[in-house]
This record gives structure tokens, C-alpha cells and sequence, in this order.
């Protein structure tokens, strides 16, 4: 459970907002929540379009976190439009998503495997000197970003 740390839903629900603020999703987009945890984000997107009485956009969450995985797969069941994905994030995945929205992990790079660092610096810009994950997710949050897509992530 490296870096997870859960966002208030008051603070998801303002996230949400700015992501779709003069940019309505359709039912074909595609939204993209890295690190998803315990599906905080996922829950902002639906009560959003529940409230606005408008159809789901696709939703793919990712978890590197098996323990995690029972309470998303239980949360989201049923929902058919709502994909959880359990690997590592930071593997590379070319798919592109009009919105990608998150809060990714805070981890430095004292906390990382020998392995880790090595693959990461092998494959991200940003993984030069003393980096956090953060930065990391934030450089393929950028990579899985649609063209004229939208990209908000929470900073503390």
C-alpha cells in the first residue's frame, strides 16, 4: 500500500467538477482514475453524472494494491461501465483517455527497490535525481492524455 492516502469527498467532488467544468463527458469517453484505492474517485464520476441525469462515461481504474481489489470488484459489480485494473500503473500503457483524474501515491525514492528505481529511471524523464512517485504518475498521466484531454490530480 505504497503512498495511498484517501481523499476527503468533499475535495473529489471539487476535483470532479474542474474536470468536467465546460467539458461534459459523453457516454464513449473514456476516464482514467491511476492508483484508483478504494474507488474515491470512480464514486466522485458517478455521483457527478447521477446529478446532472446524464449517462457514465467509460471508467477504468487502476490498483496496484491486491488488498484493495475485494472491496472495488464488491463496490463496482454491477456497473458495467466501471473497469478495475490490478497491475502497476507506472507500466507502461499507451491507451489514451479524454480525462484522467487522481490523487497519486506520495512515495520518495528512499522507499523504492533497488529494481524500482532502475526501471523507473530507464523509463521516465522525470525520474532523475531524488524523485517521489508522484512526479512519475504525473508523466503518464500526461502519456494517456487524449488530445484535447484534461488531466486534474490533487497536490497537498
Amino acid at each position: 500500500m505504497k503512498g495511498f492516502v484517501p481523499t476527503p469527498c468533499k475535495t473529489v467532488d471539487a476535483m470532479v467538477e474542474l474536470l468536467f467544468r465546460d467539458s461534459r463527458p459523453a457516454a464513449d469517453d473514456f476516464v482514467l482514475d491511476p492508483g484508483c484505492g478504494k474507488g474515491e474517485f470512480i464514486d466522485g464520476v458517478i455521483r457527478w453524472c447521477e446529478a446532472r441525469n446524464i449517462a457514465l462515461p467509460n471508467i477504468v481504474g487502476v490498483e496496484s494494491d491486491p488488498g484493495h481489489m475485494p472491496a472495488l470488484c464488491a463496490k463496482f459489480d454491477g456497473i458495467p461501465k466501471v473497469r478495475i485494473e490490478l497491475r502497476d500503473y507506472l507500466i507502461s500503457d499507451a491507451r489514451k483517455f479524454r480525462y484522467v483524474i487522481g490523487n497519486p501515491p506520495y512515495v520518495p525514492i528512499t522507499k523504492l527497490s533497488e529494481e524500482e528505481k532502475h526501471r523507473y529511471r530507464n523509463s521516465y524523464a522525470t525520474a532523475r535525481g531524488r524523485f517521489d512517485l508522484y512526479l512519475l504518475f504525473f508523466e503518464q498521466g500526461l502519456k494517456n492524455l487524449a488530445d484535447n484531454g484534461r488531466l486534474v490530480f490533487y497536490h497537498a
